[in-house]
Protein backbone atom coordinates (compact mmCIF):
# COMPACT_ATOMS: atom_id res chain seq x y z
CA UNK A 1 0.00 0.00 0.00
CA UNK A 2 2.62 2.35 1.15
CA UNK A 3 5.89 1.11 -1.53
CA UNK A 4 9.06 0.92 -0.61
CA UNK A 5 10.03 4.62 0.00
CA UNK A 6 9.98 6.16 3.47
CA UNK A 7 6.87 6.01 4.14
CA UNK A 8 6.54 2.94 3.52
CA UNK A 9 9.47 1.74 5.29
CA UNK A 10 8.31 4.10 8.49
CA UNK A 11 4.77 1.94 8.37
CA UNK A 12 6.13 -1.62 8.81
CA UNK A 13 8.14 -0.34 11.65
CA UNK A 14 4.84 0.45 13.85
CA UNK A 15 2.13 2.89 14.36
CA UNK A 16 4.36 5.09 16.42
CA UNK A 17 6.82 5.64 13.74
CA UNK A 18 3.72 5.87 10.92
CA UNK A 19 2.34 8.69 12.81
CA UNK A 20 5.52 10.43 13.62
CA UNK A 21 5.71 10.68 9.86
CA UNK A 22 2.55 11.59 8.71
CA UNK A 23 3.07 14.45 11.86
CA UNK A 24 6.33 15.48 9.69
CA UNK A 25 4.85 15.47 6.81
CA UNK A 26 2.49 17.76 7.89
CA UNK A 27 4.56 19.63 9.55
CA UNK A 28 6.56 20.47 6.77
CA UNK A 29 5.66 23.31 4.46
CA UNK A 30 5.11 22.15 0.75
CA UNK A 31 6.85 24.64 -1.73
CA UNK A 32 3.43 24.57 -3.74
CA UNK A 33 1.49 25.56 -0.65
CA UNK A 34 4.10 28.97 -0.24
CA UNK A 35 2.95 32.67 -1.48
CA UNK A 36 4.76 33.01 -4.80
CA UNK A 37 6.37 36.05 -2.84
CA UNK A 38 8.04 33.30 0.02
CA UNK A 39 8.54 31.03 -2.90
CA UNK A 40 10.77 33.03 -5.02
CA UNK A 41 12.96 34.94 -2.25
CA UNK A 42 16.47 34.29 -2.41
CA UNK A 43 16.09 32.43 -5.11
CA UNK A 44 17.38 31.86 -8.53
CA UNK A 45 14.92 31.42 -11.44
CA UNK A 46 16.55 28.89 -14.38
CA UNK A 47 16.19 30.97 -18.16
CA UNK A 48 16.44 28.05 -20.81
CA UNK A 49 17.72 29.54 -24.27
CA UNK A 50 16.79 26.93 -26.44
CA UNK A 51 20.01 28.30 -29.09
CA UNK A 52 23.25 28.96 -28.62
CA UNK A 53 24.72 32.67 -27.98
CA UNK A 54 24.56 35.34 -30.42
CA UNK A 55 21.42 35.20 -32.04
CA UNK A 56 17.96 37.06 -31.32
CA UNK A 57 16.99 33.91 -29.18
CA UNK A 58 19.70 34.49 -26.88
CA UNK A 59 19.69 38.36 -27.16
CA UNK A 60 16.52 38.52 -26.08
CA UNK A 61 16.16 36.14 -23.29
CA UNK A 62 19.10 37.72 -21.82
CA UNK A 63 17.54 41.05 -21.92
CA UNK A 64 14.95 39.32 -20.13
CA UNK A 65 16.98 37.81 -17.56
CA UNK A 66 18.87 41.44 -16.79
CA UNK A 67 15.13 43.11 -15.73
CA UNK A 68 12.71 40.10 -15.16
CA UNK A 69 13.21 39.31 -11.63
CA UNK A 70 12.74 43.01 -10.69
CA UNK A 71 8.77 42.12 -11.02
CA UNK A 72 8.84 38.48 -9.67
CA UNK A 73 7.19 38.82 -6.11
CA UNK A 74 10.11 37.86 -4.02
CA UNK A 75 12.84 39.10 -6.36
CA UNK A 76 14.94 36.05 -7.60
CA UNK A 77 17.77 36.22 -9.73
CA UNK A 78 17.37 34.98 -13.22
CA UNK A 79 20.06 33.38 -14.41
CA UNK A 80 20.23 32.52 -18.14
CA UNK A 81 21.64 29.52 -19.64
CA UNK A 82 22.04 27.95 -23.36
CA UNK A 83 20.54 24.62 -23.52
CA UNK A 84 20.66 24.45 -28.00
CA UNK A 85 19.71 21.30 -29.87
CA UNK A 86 17.56 20.53 -32.83
CA UNK A 87 15.65 23.96 -33.15
CA UNK A 88 14.99 24.28 -29.24
CA UNK A 89 13.67 20.38 -29.34
CA UNK A 90 16.69 19.51 -26.82
CA UNK A 91 15.49 22.35 -24.25
CA UNK A 92 11.51 22.16 -24.56
CA UNK A 93 11.57 18.56 -24.23
CA UNK A 94 13.71 19.05 -21.16
CA UNK A 95 11.00 21.84 -19.68
CA UNK A 96 8.24 19.50 -20.40
CA UNK A 97 9.51 16.25 -18.67
CA UNK A 98 12.34 16.98 -16.84
CA UNK A 99 12.36 20.17 -15.70
CA UNK A 100 10.30 21.25 -11.84
CA UNK A 101 7.22 22.21 -11.97
CA UNK A 102 7.29 25.01 -9.50
CA UNK A 103 7.94 28.15 -11.81
CA UNK A 104 11.76 28.27 -10.76
CA UNK A 105 12.57 27.14 -14.92
CA UNK A 106 11.16 29.24 -17.56
CA UNK A 107 12.31 29.08 -21.28
CA UNK A 108 12.81 30.72 -24.20
CA UNK A 109 12.17 28.47 -27.09
CA UNK A 110 11.50 28.03 -30.77
CA UNK A 111 8.73 30.05 -32.56
CA UNK A 112 7.95 26.74 -34.24
CA UNK A 113 7.85 24.03 -31.34
CA UNK A 114 3.97 23.70 -32.18
CA UNK A 115 4.36 23.51 -35.40
CA UNK A 116 7.10 20.73 -35.42
CA UNK A 117 4.52 18.91 -33.26
CA UNK A 118 2.15 18.55 -35.94
CA UNK A 119 5.07 17.07 -38.49
CA UNK A 120 5.13 14.18 -34.99
CA UNK A 121 9.26 14.28 -35.37
CA UNK A 122 10.34 11.62 -33.41
CA UNK A 123 11.90 13.94 -31.31
CA UNK A 124 9.12 15.31 -30.13
CA UNK A 125 8.22 14.72 -26.33
CA UNK A 126 5.66 17.71 -25.69
CA UNK A 127 2.18 18.89 -25.77
CA UNK A 128 2.61 22.88 -26.88
CA UNK A 129 -0.98 23.00 -25.95
CA UNK A 130 -0.08 22.32 -22.59
CA UNK A 131 3.59 24.63 -21.53
CA UNK A 132 2.80 27.71 -19.78
CA UNK A 133 2.97 30.67 -22.19
CA UNK A 134 4.54 33.54 -19.72
CA UNK A 135 4.42 36.53 -22.75
CA UNK A 136 5.94 37.44 -25.95
CA UNK A 137 8.89 39.92 -25.88
CA UNK A 138 8.26 40.51 -30.04
CA UNK A 139 6.71 39.04 -33.19
CA UNK A 140 8.43 38.35 -36.16
CA UNK A 141 8.07 38.81 -39.38
CA UNK A 142 10.44 37.12 -42.44
CA UNK A 143 10.43 38.23 -45.81
CA UNK A 144 10.33 36.07 -49.29
CA UNK A 145 12.66 38.40 -51.05
CA UNK A 146 14.04 38.88 -55.12
CA UNK A 147 16.84 40.86 -56.34
CA UNK A 148 15.82 43.99 -58.74
CA UNK A 149 17.28 41.72 -61.65
CA UNK A 150 15.21 38.15 -61.12
CA UNK A 151 12.06 38.22 -63.54
CA UNK A 152 10.06 37.90 -60.39
CA UNK A 153 9.23 41.39 -59.25
CA UNK A 154 5.18 39.91 -57.65
CA UNK A 155 4.32 36.76 -56.39
CA UNK A 156 1.57 36.83 -59.94
CA UNK A 157 5.25 36.93 -61.54
CA UNK A 158 6.22 33.58 -60.13
CA UNK A 159 2.97 31.72 -60.79
CA UNK A 160 3.46 32.83 -64.79
CA UNK A 161 7.37 31.79 -65.03
CA UNK A 162 8.23 28.58 -67.07
CA UNK A 163 11.40 28.41 -65.67
CA UNK A 164 11.55 28.36 -62.14
CA UNK A 165 13.86 30.74 -59.66
CA UNK A 166 16.41 29.82 -57.54
CA UNK A 167 15.97 30.59 -53.91
CA UNK A 168 18.74 30.61 -51.05
CA UNK A 169 17.49 29.56 -48.04
CA UNK A 170 17.96 28.01 -44.50
CA UNK A 171 18.05 23.49 -43.85
CA UNK A 172 15.00 23.99 -42.11
CA UNK A 173 12.72 26.95 -41.13
CA UNK A 174 13.16 29.66 -43.82
CA UNK A 175 12.28 27.09 -46.77
CA UNK A 176 8.92 26.15 -45.13
CA UNK A 177 7.33 29.22 -46.92
CA UNK A 178 9.20 27.93 -50.18
CA UNK A 179 7.54 24.56 -49.36
CA UNK A 180 4.00 25.92 -48.82
CA UNK A 181 3.98 28.45 -51.19
CA UNK A 182 5.18 26.10 -54.40
CA UNK A 183 2.45 23.73 -53.44
CA UNK A 184 -0.74 25.78 -52.30
CA UNK A 185 -0.39 28.95 -54.17
CA UNK A 186 0.78 28.08 -57.45
CA UNK A 187 4.68 29.48 -57.49
CA UNK A 188 7.32 27.98 -59.16
CA UNK A 189 10.76 28.76 -56.99
CA UNK A 190 13.57 26.30 -57.02
CA UNK A 191 14.84 25.97 -53.27
CA UNK A 192 18.57 25.87 -53.16
CA UNK A 193 19.47 24.59 -49.27
CA UNK A 194 22.52 24.71 -46.84
CA UNK A 195 22.70 28.72 -46.97
CA UNK A 196 23.27 30.78 -43.65
CA UNK A 197 20.79 33.77 -43.82
CA UNK A 198 23.84 36.23 -44.26
CA UNK A 199 25.22 33.82 -46.60
CA UNK A 200 22.03 33.71 -48.36
CA UNK A 201 21.61 37.32 -49.37
CA UNK A 202 25.30 37.54 -50.51
CA UNK A 203 24.39 35.00 -52.95
CA UNK A 204 21.91 36.58 -53.83
CA UNK A 205 23.44 39.72 -53.99
CA UNK A 206 26.30 37.99 -56.19
CA UNK A 207 23.40 36.48 -58.77
CA UNK A 208 24.12 32.83 -57.52
CA UNK A 209 20.30 32.63 -56.62
CA UNK A 210 17.59 35.30 -57.80
CA UNK A 211 15.89 35.47 -54.35
CA UNK A 212 15.52 34.12 -50.41
CA UNK A 213 13.67 33.45 -48.03
CA UNK A 214 16.10 33.60 -45.20
CA UNK A 215 15.55 37.19 -43.72
CA UNK A 216 13.46 39.37 -41.72
CA UNK A 217 12.07 42.71 -42.08
CA UNK A 218 14.05 43.87 -38.81
CA UNK A 219 17.30 42.44 -40.55
CA UNK A 220 16.24 43.76 -44.07
CA UNK A 221 16.00 47.67 -42.53
CA UNK A 222 18.48 47.42 -40.21
CA UNK A 223 21.35 45.75 -42.24
CA UNK A 224 20.21 46.67 -45.25
CA UNK A 225 18.52 49.53 -45.85
CA UNK A 226 21.01 51.09 -48.49
CA UNK A 227 18.83 48.19 -50.91
CA UNK A 228 15.39 49.32 -49.85
CA UNK A 229 16.59 52.87 -50.81
CA UNK A 230 18.18 52.03 -54.10
CA UNK A 231 15.32 49.31 -54.69
CA UNK A 232 17.90 47.00 -55.47
CA UNK A 233 15.47 44.38 -54.04
CA UNK A 234 11.29 43.54 -54.67
CA UNK A 235 9.97 42.37 -51.00
CA UNK A 236 7.11 39.49 -52.65
CA UNK A 237 5.34 38.04 -49.36
CA UNK A 238 5.57 38.50 -45.86
CA UNK A 239 4.92 35.51 -43.20
CA UNK A 240 3.15 37.01 -40.49
CA UNK A 241 -0.60 37.54 -39.05
CA UNK A 242 -0.73 40.95 -39.52
CA UNK A 243 0.83 43.55 -42.31
CA UNK A 244 3.93 45.24 -40.58
CA UNK A 245 4.27 48.84 -41.04
CA UNK A 246 5.95 49.58 -44.06
CA UNK A 247 4.58 46.59 -45.69
CA UNK A 248 1.24 47.35 -46.62
CA UNK A 249 1.02 46.91 -49.71
CA UNK A 250 3.02 43.69 -49.89
CA UNK A 251 0.54 40.19 -49.49
CA UNK A 252 1.07 38.06 -46.68
CA UNK A 253 1.50 34.30 -46.94
CA UNK A 254 -2.06 33.54 -46.25
CA UNK A 255 -3.75 35.92 -48.55
CA UNK A 256 -2.19 33.83 -51.07
CA UNK A 257 -4.34 30.29 -50.57
CA UNK A 258 -6.98 29.90 -53.14
CA UNK A 259 -9.34 28.27 -51.16
CA UNK A 260 -10.67 28.41 -47.20
CA UNK A 261 -8.45 25.18 -45.94
CA UNK A 262 -5.37 26.10 -47.88
CA UNK A 263 -5.58 29.90 -46.53
CA UNK A 264 -5.68 28.23 -42.98
CA UNK A 265 -2.51 26.06 -43.07
CA UNK A 266 -0.79 28.75 -44.65
CA UNK A 267 -2.71 30.87 -42.02
CA UNK A 268 -1.24 28.36 -38.89
CA UNK A 269 2.00 28.14 -40.33
CA UNK A 270 2.18 32.55 -40.59
CA UNK A 271 1.70 32.02 -36.80
CA UNK A 272 4.72 30.61 -35.60
CA UNK A 273 6.36 34.23 -36.39
CA UNK A 274 3.42 35.61 -34.24
CA UNK A 275 5.57 33.78 -31.30
CA UNK A 276 8.18 35.22 -31.96
CA UNK A 277 10.69 35.64 -29.20
CA UNK A 278 8.80 34.62 -25.93
CA UNK A 279 8.84 33.39 -22.28
CA UNK A 280 7.39 29.81 -21.55
CA UNK A 281 7.41 27.57 -18.56
CA UNK A 282 6.58 23.70 -17.88
CA UNK A 283 2.64 22.69 -17.57
CA UNK A 284 1.13 22.03 -14.21
CA UNK A 285 2.45 25.43 -12.30
CA UNK A 286 0.25 26.29 -9.56
CA UNK A 287 -1.95 29.32 -10.86
CA UNK A 288 -1.12 31.74 -8.78
CA UNK A 289 2.70 31.16 -10.08
CA UNK A 290 1.46 31.54 -13.52
CA UNK A 291 -0.11 34.46 -12.42
CA UNK A 292 2.81 35.92 -10.82
CA UNK A 293 5.57 35.15 -13.96
CA UNK A 294 2.91 36.28 -16.31
CA UNK A 295 2.14 39.40 -14.04
CA UNK A 296 5.84 40.25 -13.80
CA UNK A 297 6.22 39.60 -17.42
CA UNK A 298 3.75 42.49 -18.07
CA UNK A 299 4.17 44.95 -15.88
CA UNK A 300 9.03 44.41 -17.07
CA UNK A 301 7.68 44.89 -21.09
CA UNK A 302 6.00 48.14 -19.54
CA UNK A 303 9.26 49.31 -17.31
CA UNK A 304 10.99 52.66 -18.69
CA UNK A 305 14.40 50.84 -17.82
CA UNK A 306 13.96 47.49 -20.12
CA UNK A 307 12.49 49.52 -22.82
CA UNK A 308 15.15 51.69 -22.64
CA UNK A 309 17.80 49.35 -22.42
CA UNK A 310 15.62 47.49 -25.48
CA UNK A 311 16.07 50.45 -27.51
CA UNK A 312 19.36 50.40 -27.31
CA UNK A 313 20.41 47.66 -28.42
CA UNK A 314 18.12 47.67 -31.36
CA UNK A 315 15.70 45.26 -30.16
CA UNK A 316 12.05 46.07 -31.02
CA UNK A 317 9.13 45.33 -28.31
CA UNK A 318 5.79 44.19 -29.32
CA UNK A 319 4.46 42.53 -26.68
CA UNK A 320 1.72 40.00 -26.24
CA UNK A 321 -0.14 38.71 -22.80
CA UNK A 322 0.73 34.79 -22.46
CA UNK A 323 -3.33 34.08 -22.78
CA UNK A 324 -2.86 35.64 -25.88
CA UNK A 325 -0.33 33.31 -26.78
CA UNK A 326 -2.16 30.14 -25.67
CA UNK A 327 -4.65 31.00 -28.28
CA UNK A 328 -2.14 31.19 -31.17
CA UNK A 329 -1.18 27.90 -29.95
CA UNK A 330 -4.87 26.84 -29.43
CA UNK A 331 -5.65 28.01 -33.24
CA UNK A 332 -3.28 24.61 -34.76
CA UNK A 333 -6.83 22.57 -33.33
CA UNK A 334 -8.60 24.64 -36.50
CA UNK A 335 -6.43 22.18 -38.79
CA UNK A 336 -8.37 19.14 -40.01
CA UNK A 337 -6.62 15.46 -39.88
CA UNK A 338 -6.62 16.33 -43.64
CA UNK A 339 -4.80 19.14 -44.00
CA UNK A 340 -2.38 18.25 -41.27
CA UNK A 341 -1.74 15.20 -43.89
CA UNK A 342 -1.14 17.55 -46.17
CA UNK A 343 1.13 19.45 -44.01
CA UNK A 344 3.29 16.80 -43.21
CA UNK A 345 3.62 15.68 -47.02
CA UNK A 346 4.46 19.15 -47.89
CA UNK A 347 7.16 19.09 -45.05
CA UNK A 348 8.28 15.13 -45.93
CA UNK A 349 9.38 15.99 -49.24
CA UNK A 350 11.50 18.90 -47.83
CA UNK A 351 13.24 16.46 -45.29
CA UNK A 352 13.48 13.53 -47.87
CA UNK A 353 15.69 16.03 -50.06
CA UNK A 354 17.81 17.04 -47.47
CA UNK A 355 18.46 13.56 -46.21
CA UNK A 356 19.62 12.65 -49.68
CA UNK A 357 22.12 15.24 -50.16
CA UNK A 358 23.32 14.00 -46.66
CA UNK A 359 23.79 10.86 -47.85
CA UNK A 360 25.82 11.98 -51.17
CA UNK A 361 28.13 13.61 -49.10
CA UNK A 362 29.02 10.59 -47.16
CA UNK A 363 29.37 8.74 -50.32
CA UNK A 364 31.84 10.98 -51.76
CA UNK A 365 33.84 11.05 -48.29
Amino acid sequence: MFGNGILGKLATGGCGLLAMAALLAYALPSANAQSPAAFYKGKNVRLMIGYGPGGSYDSYARLVARHLGKHIPGKPNVIPQNKPGSGSLVATNFLYNVAPRDGSVIAALGQGVYFMQLLERPKIKFDARKITWIGRMTDVTSLVVAWHKSKAKTIADLQKVSIPIAVGGTLSGSTLSISFLNKLTGTKFKPIKGYRAASALLAMERGEVDATASVTWLAMKAKYGRWLKEKKVNILVQVALQRAPGLENVPLLSDLGTTKADRTMLTVLSSTNAIGRSLSAPPGLPADRVAALRGAFDAMVKSKTFLAEAKRIGHPINPLSGAALRKIVLQAGDLTPEMIKRIQAIVAIKYRSIKKKKKKKKKKM
